[in-house]
């Protein structure tokens, strides 16, 4: 089980902006807002239906149809000015705190895992609510901002948050708390099944990964070990055909030129010996 060290609470403002979140944030404020303009051009949500179709995960297409890039790209297409603003707030509060901790590059590893791992889920259950599951976009980075918020949970248990900008909580209960709530949507609310279950998801996903994370990476490593130790086993004939050549080849020459002296070789013989001095310089 991993362990980490609790930091200082959330400081809000745009300094505290990190070069991971601010692309993510780029990414998806820029696409929502392109998304209204070409609607607006061209009169009412057409475009947007076909990005939510095409970007979007749309479980049949993602598992039957070979569109695997929804189970990525989902993360960046959002329904509403309230989903976007709430995802991208969330996005900011905690994940530059994870990111400051972490490093970029761990901290989008996390983020993708958990967010491509909730989709994951969502199209294995969409299989078994078909045929209306299969068909119904899922959109927004829900999956992987929840993740995000597990990890804070765990990282920085025991900062304070206000949630909903007024109840004083630790930041372990609050996590707790949103999780309940998405889980009571999720058994209360057929019509936002699928999202609610990417939120879940993502969260249960990013707990367990980080709680069994020392565990992961030691298959992982284990994994590499044996890897290495193929590549040694693979590299072991070039070594044994390297004493045959010299027994069968050069060892005769180099008898030839004890016994009758270095004008006794052939041409042939010259030839051979002088690449094998060669490579061995």
């Amino acid at each position: 089980m991993s362990s980490y060290d609790d930091s200082p609470s959330i400081r809000f403002g745009p300094s505290n902006l990190t070069v991971g979140v601010r692309g993510l944030l780029a990414a998806c404020v820029g696409l929502f807002v392109l998304q209204r303009l070409m609607d607006f051009a061209v009169g009412g949500a057409v475009v947007s239906r076909e990005v939510e179709n095409f970007l979007g995960l749309v479980p049949g297409k993602a598992a039957l149809r070979g569109h695997v890039w929804q189970f990525g790209t989902y993360l960046f297409v959002h329904g509403s000015t309230v989903h976007v603003l709430f995802n991208m707030l969330f996005l900011w509060w905690f994940g530059t705190a994870l990111e400051e901790k972490w490093g970029t590059s761990r901290f989008l590893k996390y983020y993708f895992g958990t967010g491509i791992g909730a989709g994951l889920v969502v199209t294995l259950v969409a299989f078994m609510d078909a045929p209306v599951g299969l068909n119904t976009p899922v959109v927004g980075a829900s999956g992987a901002i929840f993740g995000v918020l597990a990890a804070y949970g765990v990282c920085f248990k025991d900062n304070v948050i206000y949630v909903m900008m007024i109840l004083p909580m630790r930041a372990k209960y609050a996590v707790l708390l949103f999780g309940l709530l998405e889980l009571l949507v999720l058994m209360e609310s057929p019509t936002t099944r699928l999202g609610a279950l990417a939120h879940v998801s993502g969260m249960a996903l990013g707990y367990f990964y980080l709680h069994f994370e020392a565990d992961i990476q030691d298959v992982i490593s284990g994994r590499r070990a044996r890897k290495r130790r193929l590549k040694l086993v693979v590299s072991q004939p070039k070594r044994l055909d390297r004493k045959r050549y010299i027994e069968d080849q050069i060892d005769p020459i180099l008898d030839k030129i004890h016994d009758q002296g270095m004008d006794s070789l052939t041409p042939r013989e010259r030839e051979i010996l002088e690449k094998f001095q060669g490579r061995s310089s």
